[in-house]
């Protein structure tokens, strides 16, 4: 399919292309290559599989739209079976990729203390299939050993176009977020950090607002917005 309908499918055929292109890892680790040298294309690396991983996700929205012939022909195409198997891949997919990048601020961050620009930062976020994922804090738990984890640091992204229907994004920093024209169906955003995200054209129903800070919010500018909680 990545081959053969590489264009309809969001590009993944150049990603995969990026990925044939990198350096190996047999000749970073030899004697030859300096520790600057190996540390600079090990950065690389990571960021061409995390660019492979987000094209799957664009994958996933578009095979989404093609099933109800909006994006192209059932015909030009062949559809995965099971689409809860690919909602739970894709909200696998978009987790990890949260994680290993370090998106993560340490539990207890205050919103208003200084915050870096979040390692998603450079990265195509738009058009992305992000049902079910869940960016939201974890309180620690002893009896399995889990520490928990902060905040989602997401300030300024743009997810324009992207799915977060049925998402956790609970105790986020989403200041500046842009989420022109996005499906927000029974999203939490319970004790986010809004200010001034940008809703424009978006169909925003059955979220929970409460306790978030949504200073600067224009909700008028959306396309559908029903039976929010704000508290």
């Amino acid at each position: 399919i990545a081959f053969e309908h590489g264009p309809a499918l969001g590009g993944i055929e150049r990603e995969i292309r990026l990925l044939g292109n990198r350096w190996s890892l047999g000749f970073l680790g030899s004697p030859a290559a300096s520790l600057g040298f190996v540390a600079a294309n090990l950065e690389i690396e990571k960021q061409t599989i995390i660019r492979v991983f987000l094209s799957t996700l664009k994958v996933s929205q578009v095979r989404n739209k093609m099933a109800v012939g909006t994006a192209a022909t059932a015909s030009q195409v062949v559809l995965p079976d099971g689409e809860a198997l690919n909602k739970t891949a894709t909200k696998a997919i978009a987790e990890e990729i949260a994680e290993s990048l370090g998106c993560f601020l340490p539990s207890g961050t205050k919103p208003l203390e200084f915050v870096a620009a979040t390692p998603l930062k450079g990265y195509d976020l738009q058009r992305l299939d992000l049902r079910g994922v869940y960016w939201g804090t974890k309180e620690a738990n002893n009896y399995l050993n889990d520490p928990g984890r902060g905040a989602l640091n997401a300030r300024g992204l743009d997810f324009f176009e992207c799915d977060f229907s049925d998402a956790s994004l609970r105790g986020a920093f989403l200041d500046g977020i842009i989420l022109y024209s996005a499906t927000l169906r029974n999203v939490v955003f319970r004790d986010a950090q809004l200010t001034n995200a940008v809703f424009d054209n978006a169909v925003v129903v059955g979220c929970d607002f409460r306790g978030a800070n949504i200073t600067g919010c224009d909700f008028k500018k959306c396309a559908e917005f029903a039976e929010n909680r704000f508290e």
